[in-house]
């Protein structure tokens, strides 16, 4: 897996109910890094480009 070192930070930050297919819908070519979280309470979490180049980050809502 490749580091994501963005340029500049997300300019916002969305939570949704499930970050695949979230980013399924919203175009899979403007995901520029998805993570699956990890088994000690870590969220899958994705990183798309706006219109305009923007970060956009998407976070799984943690349902507990």
């Amino acid at each position: 897996m490749e580091e994501y070192l963005p340029a500049i930070k997300p300019c916002i930050f969305l939570e949704v109910a499930d970050v695949r297919s979230a980013g399924e819908r919203l175009g899979k070519e403007k995901v520029v890094h998805f993570d699956v979280g990890n088994a000690h309470g870590g969220s899958p979490w994705a990183v798309l480009h706006d219109p305009e180049g923007q970060n956009v980050l998407l976070l799984q809502a943690n349902n507990r």
